[in-house]
């Protein structure tokens, strides 16, 4: 069990959820039950003051890559794409439940005019101070620093799962993964170096230990990365539990060039840490979030607009929201 695991690795207690009440929203002709506190570093767990929750806008389900650990089983070519008239009446009755969008896949990238034209309807329909992130494994990433609405757009996350090129290609099964003198130079030409996330998936034939921590944040300097991001799979196939390294067993605390600034946990269903490290290059911020049970809460705890154009409680077979797009 990963609850078991994390306990064992880390030393932190784990804090068993309480029977309280969960908030309740309402979406078109839909009620969910939403998480009502916030997460905490110790046993207090403050009320929010508003239910939202963070959006994550599917564009397509295609892909490059093959990556083992993907929620998707079938690489290449597959579903449909976001629609953006279909995306904006969505977005006019989910806005007020928002509390920040990502922009994912598949690889978003596959359609940069369509990226563009999503990024539109985000600007047209959503506050400017709601937080716009991007994921993308690297397509076409040259073709970042002049994409339209960029300004809009608070973070980028470029998947990477290793220091070096060719590992990293292996892990990701596709060659055309960027490299990190490619990265290193679109970076430098943003308008923000610091919008910039490597996330990288801990994983047994990877980034696993002490060690390749270290040299993938080496290089997360070197490329100029400003913000690195440590996942604990979630196991979603045999690959997965095979392969699952908890970020909990990375001894931070040993190496005085790691800082550790916090440590969050939402009981015992997730955990989660923020520092930084101070590489040859300079320093780089690191967070790293790690499942506990290896099932969570049953609420709500996000949307997912699907590239079926169809909005979700949840990613896989989550339940439909009806009356959202009338």
């Amino acid at each position: 069990m990963l609850r078991a695991t994390w306990q064992r690795e880390s030393g932190w207690p784990w804090r068993s959820a309480p029977d309280a009440e969960m908030g309740t929203i309402q979406i078109g002709r839909t009620l969910l039950e939403c998480k009502d506190y916030e997460c905490s570093q110790d046993e207090v767990y403050v009320p929010r003051e508003r239910l939202r929750l963070w959006l994550y806008i599917n564009l397509t389900d295609a892909c490059p890559a093959s990556c083992p650990f993907c929620v998707h089983t079938v690489p290449g070519e597959r579903g449909g794409h976001a629609d953006p008239d279909q995306l904006s009446k969505v977005l006019s009755k989910t806005v007020p439940f928002i509390s920040g969008v990502s922009l994912t896949g598949g690889e978003p990238m596959t359609d940069i005019p369509l990226m563009e034209e999503i990024i539109a309807v985000i600007r047209e329909k959503i506050p400017a101070d709601i937080e716009l992130d991007m994921v993308t494994n690297g397509l076409h990433i040259e073709k970042l620093p002049g994409l339209r609405g960029l300004e809009r757009v608070t973070t980028v996350h470029i998947s990477r799962h290793a220091a070096e090129d060719e590992q990293n290609a292996a892990l990701m099964r596709w060659a055309g993964a960027p490299s990190k003198q490619t990265l290193k130079q679109v970076f430098s030409a943003l308008p923000d170096p610091g919008m910039t996330v490597l996330n990288c998936v801990l994983q047994k034939n990877g980034v696993h230990d002490a060690a390749s921590v270290r040299e993938y944040l080496e290089t997360a300097a070197w490329i100029g990365a400003a913000n690195v991001s440590l996942i604990g799979m979630f196991l979603a196939n045999d690959y997965c539990t095979e392969q699952y390294v908890s970020p909990a067993s990375i001894p931070f605390t040993e190496d005085p060039r790691f800082r550790v600034w916090n440590h969050y946990h939402d009981h015992d269903y997730c955990q989660c840490s923020t520092g930084s490290y101070n590489a040859r290059s300079g320093p780089v911020r690191y967070y790293f979030r790690c499942p506990g049970n290896v099932q969570g809460p049953a609420v709500c705890r996000q949307l997912v607009y699907g590239s079926d154009n169809r909005l979700r409680a949840g990613f896989g077979e989550a339940e439909v929201i009806e009356g959202t797009d009338d």
